[in-house]
């Protein structure tokens, strides 16, 4: 490829840039090579156009630092684009990501309190890769026009504070069912005040409701908030479906266990598998793992099988060890996988029993 730079014409190289057999972007050595004969034949890098970045495009992937911050401004915006595309398919290097947000404090200044919404909204997808600090200095009308744009990227805890903060500062921001969804993934960082704030359709929407699910995560005390607002909405836990307590899902983590208690054996046992995703305590395993065993007690066997473990998952801990002790050595056998994927959280004497009966 360095040949090329030598050897072959401007228009050779266009050429070749233009009929690049492969549809995905060129590899790194090839792309090293070409862009060091684009600066043979367009001359160095702050000279470069918007139409050279456009002929480039395949080649983008070899860009680096240097390139960013000595692009024109011209080329530069022309380049955003290219290697957003790059971002959004995980094929771009994180050091090279925040590269584009150091290169636009260069072409655009240091205060993003003076970027435009345009400006803004070129940086797209490297949004995320600005401090709290400049979230916080983005204006608050400003961040209304982007939100269509942000709420689903994947900021971290602190930055998602920062952005929720700034926008329900705004005059024109209502708590809403509308506003609540147009967060999106932004809403799995509201604290308990401001989920407490969230009027009683927000909870009742199923849409919203399997959002929350899937955003849930441990049993800090925003999960415990999420989960007494949704037992407001689906009434005494006692008549809760095993589709009802599918949906809950994950949230269960952050349900009282005076509520897990009422909640219908035969519910249980429907629903275990989504139950077993949850980051339940102790105590949660235990009325829910006993429950399971209830419902079980019909059968012609009262004793849990290897079938049931696997069913219980991380649930099977909250099994006393008499119900280990209680199962044949065949079915303990059968379930040590499981087991030994949850022995840090056995308790003594339920791992003698197991290891007892293997």
């Amino acid at each position: 490829m360095m040949s090329l730079a030598s050897d072959s014409s401007e228009a050779a190289a266009v050429s070749l840039c233009a009929s690049w057999p492969c549809k995905r972007h060129a590899p790194s050595q090839c792309c090293w090579g070409m862009l060091a004969a684009a600066e043979v034949h367009w001359g160095p890098v702050p000279r470069w156009t918007a139409e050279n970045i456009d002929q480039l495009w395949l080649f983008v992937i070899g860009i680096g630092k240097e390139h960013l911050l000595h692009f024109s401004m011209e080329a530069f915006q022309a380049v955003l684009p290219h290697l957003a595309a790059l971002h959004n398919g995980h094929q771009l290097d994180p050091f090279l990501a925040t590269a584009v947000v150091d290169a636009a404090k260069r072409h655009w200044g240091a205060k993003i309190s003076r970027w435009t919404i345009a400006k803004l909204q070129w940086l797209g997808p490297f949004t995320v890769h600005l401090s709290v600090q400049d979230l916080s200095a983005v204006d608050t009308d400003d961040l209304l026009v982007l939100l269509p744009d942000i709420s689903n990227l994947h900021f971290d805890k602190r930055q998602g504070h920062a952005i929720i903060n700034s926008l329900i500062s705004s005059q024109d921001w209502t708590w809403s069912l509308e506003q609540f969804k147009s967060l999106g993934k932004l809403a799995a960082y509201l604290t308990v005040e401001q989920l407490k704030n969230l009027p009683p359709e927000v909870f009742s929407d199923r849409e919203v409701q399997k959002s929350m699910v899937a955003n849930t995560a441990g049993r800090g005390r925003e999960v415990k908030e999420v989960a007494k607002r949704i037992v407001e909405d689906m009434g005494d836990p006692s008549t809760w479906s095993g589709e009802d307590l599918t949906r809950i899902g994950k949230v269960a983590s952050g349900l009282e266990v005076k509520d897990l208690e009422k909640i219908p054996k035969s519910s249980i046992r429907t629903a275990v598998a989504d139950l077993s995703k949850a980051d339940l305590s102790p105590r949660q395993r235990m009325v829910i793992a006993q429950k399971y065993r209830e419902a079980s007690s019909n059968r012609t066997s009262k004793r849990l099988s290897s079938r049931d473990i696997r069913e219980l998952k991380s649930l099977s801990v909250g099994l006393g060890s008499n119900v280990f002790a209680e199962m044949s050595p065949d079915d303990v056998k059968e379930s040590i996988n499981v087991l030994a994927e949850n022995a840090a959280e056995l308790q003594p004497t339920q791992k003698r029993e197991i290891v007892r009966q293997v």
